[in-house]
C-alpha cells in the first residue's frame, strides 16, 4: 500500500491497468512545480474530473494507463498554468503550432523548437507536445515520438483504413492560409446590406417550362449540385403534379445579360423535364452531363438517344394498399391517359424570379438568397459562387495562373484547394493592384465588382488577360530566389496578407507603366514587412476596413519600395 502512495503521478507496474483516480495530492506537486495554484476548491474538482476524462479517453485510443495519465496531467495541468488562465489564449495558439508540425510529418523536437520560435516565453517541454499528439487522430502525423523526440514505427495495422473525403481534404487544405479577412468574417455575416430586390411571381405550366430549358432561358449554376435524385424520387414528383398536390416553388435569379439562374429547385425542374423527354439519367454519368449542361446550356438531343448516359423514364411507384396497384405506375410520358397527360402539361408551377436593382455594381444579393433558401445543404464558399455567376475568359486566366507550378509551389500545397481560397487569393491580388485606391468594405463586394467589370468579352479585355497573366508570372520569377517559405508564417501558413501587399507594393509602379516585374524581390524587406508591428496589427483587427487596407499597403510600400 505504502509502495502504491509513494509510486510517482503517472507510474504503473508493467502491463497492469491503472485503475486508481487521480486525486488532488496526486497532482498538486507537478501542478505547483509549474508555477500553477488551485485557487478555489471547486477549480480543483473541475481539474481532476477533466484530467481524468483526459485518461479515459487516452486509454480508450490504445495508449497504457501510465502513458494516458502523464499525457493528461501535463495538458491539463499546463491548461490550468498561470494565475486566473490568463495563459489559455496563448494555450490555443501553442496547440496550433504544434498540431501544424505534426500533420507535417514533423518530429516532437521539430514542434518544440516552432513553439519557442513563436513563443519564446512559452512553458512548454516535451511532455506537453506527446499530449497534444495523443489527442491528434493516429494518422495525423509521424505518430508516437521516443524519448529523445524521434519517431517510433507504428504497427501496419494502425494505418487508417478509411481514405479522406474530399471535404476533408479541402478543409485541411484551407486551413493552411492564414487569411486575414477570415478574421472578420463573423462579423460580415452578421451584417446584412440594403439592396433594392424584386420578387416577381409566375405560374409556368410545364409544357412551358420544358421549352424553356430547351430554349436555354434558365442555366443552372456551377454552385449547385448535381442532379441526385432517384427515379424513385423523382416518379413521386410527376404524381404529385399529376394529382394536384401542391409542391414547393421554383427560385430564379435574373441578371442583366438574360441568364435566369437557378438558385433553388433544380431537382425538381429536372425530374420534370427528364420525364416529358421520357429519359431519366444514369448515376454514373450525371458529373459528365452537368459539364456537358454547363457548356452547351442543356442536353443535346443526340445524347439523350444515348444509352449509355440515359435509360428510359417509367414511374417507379409504390402500391397504395396491399393487393392494389398505382395507376400510374410504370407508365411512360408517352403512355399516360389523355386526361393524365393534359393535366400534367397544364399544370402550372409558381416560379419565383428575383432581380436586383441596386445596388448596380454587382450581384452580392444572390448570396444571401441562396444561403438563406439553402441553409440545410453544404456551405459554399464565397468564390465558389462567384466563379460560377461571373466565369469568363478573366477567371479562365485565373484557373490558368492558379495551376502554375512555381506559384504551386509558393503556396506550399501542389493541388488546388476544392473550395478555390487559392483562386480568391490571386483575384484579390489583381483587384488590389487594379482597384486598390478605391476599395472600400465589404470585401466580397469589391471582389464581385471587379469579377464583374472583367467579365467582358471584347477585345480589350482579351488583351488585359493577356498581360495581367504575364504580370503575374513576372512577380513569381523575381521572388524565385527567396528561401522556400518566405510567405509563410511562423506556424506554416501561408499569410494571405503579406503576399497579397508585396504583390501590389512591387507590382504597382510597373503595372501603371503597363510594363512587367524586373528586380527581384529582397528576402530581407520582405521578413521586415512581416515583422513590421503596424503591418502585423492591421492584418489582426478590423482587416478589411479601408483603414486597414490602406495601412497594409503604405506599410508595404515604404518598406518594400524603399530606394
Amino acid at each position: 500500500a505504502s509502495r502504491r502512495r509513494n509510486r510517482p503521478f503517472g507510474a504503473a507496474r508493467a502491463g497492469a491497468t491503472v485503475r486508481r483516480r487521480a486525486t488532488i495530492p496526486d497532482i498538486a506537486p507537478r501542478f505547483r512545480a509549474i508555477g500553477g495554484s488551485f485557487g478555489k476548491p471547486e477549480r480543483g474538482v473541475e481539474l481532476r474530473t477533466r484530467i481524468e476524462r483526459e485518461v479515459a479517453d487516452a486509454a480508450a485510443a490504445g495508449y497504457s494507463g501510465a502513458d494516458a495519465r502523464a499525457g493528461a496531467a501535463s495538458r491539463k495541468l499546463f491548461d490550468a498554468n498561470s494565475a486566473g488562465n490568463r495563459n489559455l489564449g496563448a494555450h490555443r495558439t501553442i496547440r496550433e503550432i504544434v498540431e501544424d508540425v505534426i500533420r507535417s510529418g514533423g518530429t516532437d523536437r521539430q514542434a518544440l523548437d516552432a513553439v519557442k520560435a513563436a513563443k519564446p516565453d512559452a512553458a512548454t517541454g516535451l511532455g506537453y507536445i506527446r499530449a497534444i499528439r495523443k489527442r491528434m487522430p493516429r494518422d495525423a502525423g509521424a505518430g508516437p515520438q521516443a524519448g529523445d523526440g524521434s519517431p517510433i514505427a507504428r504497427p501496419a495495422d494502425d494505418a487508417p483504413d478509411v481514405q479522406p473525403s474530399e471535404a476533408d481534404e479541402a478543409g485541411a487544405r484551407s486551413d493552411r492560409y492564414d487569411d486575414y479577412a477570415e478574421a472578420d468574417a463573423e462579423a460580415a455575416e452578421s451584417s446584412i446590406d440594403d439592396y433594392d430586390i424584386t420578387s416577381t411571381p409566375n405560374d409556368f405550366n410545364v409544357m412551358t417550362l420544358k421549352d424553356l430549358i430547351d430554349r436555354r432561358w434558365v442555366f443552372i449554376p456551377g454552385f449547385q449540385r448535381h442532379f441526385v435524385w432517384d427515379i424513385k424520387r423523382s416518379s413521386k414528383l410527376i404524381e404529385s403534379l399529376i394529382l394536384g398536390l401542391p409542391i414547393p416553388q421554383l427560385f430564379f435569379y435574373a441578371q442583366d445579360q438574360g441568364n435566369n439562374l437557378l438558385i433553388d429547385g433544380q431537382q425538381r425542374l429536372m425530374s420534370v423535364y427528364y420525364f416529358v423527354r421520357e429519359r431519366f439519367p444514369k448515376k454514373e454519368k450525371r458529373a459528365h452531363l452537368r459539364r456537358i449542361f454547363d457548356e452547351t446550356g442543356g442536353v443535346p438531343d443526340e445524347l439523350l438517344k444515348n444509352n449509355e448516359y440515359f435509360q428510359d423514364f417509367t414511374l417507379s411507384l409504390p402500391t397504395p394498399l396491399p393487393n392494389t396497384r398505382n395507376r400510374l405506375n410504370g407508365k411512360t410520358y408517352s403512355t399516360l391517359s389523355e386526361d393524365e397527360k393534359s393535366r400534367l402539361d397544364l399544370r402550372p408551377l409558381r416560379c419565383i424570379v428575383i432581380r436586383q436593382n441596386a445596388p448596380k455594381e454587382d450581384d452580392s444579393s444572390v448570396y444571401e438568397v441562396f444561403s438563406r433558401l439553402n441553409t440545410g445543404g453544404v456551405n459554399l464558399h464565397p468564390q465558389e459562387i462567384r466563379s460560377s455567376m461571373y466565369h469568363s475568359e478573366f477567371y479562365d486566366m485565373l484557373n490558368r495562373i492558379n495551376m502554375n507550378e512555381n506559384w504551386r509551389r509558393i503556396l506550399g500545397l501542389m493541388e488546388a484547394d476544392l473550395n478555390m481560397k487559392d483562386v480568391e487569393i490571386l483575384l484579390r491580388c489583381f483587384a488590389m493592384l487594379v482597384g486598390g485606391d478605391t476599395y472600400r468594405p465589404s470585401l466580397a463586394r469589391f471582389l464581385n465588382a471587379f469579377s464583374k467589370e472583367n467579365r467582358k468579352n471584347s477585345q480589350n479585355q482579351k488583351n488585359r488577360n493577356k498581360y495581367l497573366e504575364d504580370f503575374f508570372y513576372s512577380f513569381i520569377r523575381s521572388a524565385s530566389e527567396l528561401p522556400v517559405n518566405s510567405f509563410m508564417n511562423r506556424n506554416r501558413k501561408f499569410n494571405v496578407a503579406l503576399f497579397e501587399a508585396a504583390f501590389v507594393a512591387i507590382g504597382r509602379s510597373a503595372y501603371e507603366r503597363g510594363e512587367l516585374i524586373v528586380d527581384p524581390v529582397e528576402a530581407s524587406r520582405l521578413e521586415s514587412l512581416r515583422d513590421d508591428r503596424q503591418f502585423v496589427e492591421a492584418s489582426q483587427r478590423f482587416t478589411t476596413r479601408k483603414e486597414a487596407v490602406r495601412t497594409r499597403m503604405e506599410r508595404a510600400k515604404a518598406i518594400l519600395s524603399a530606394e
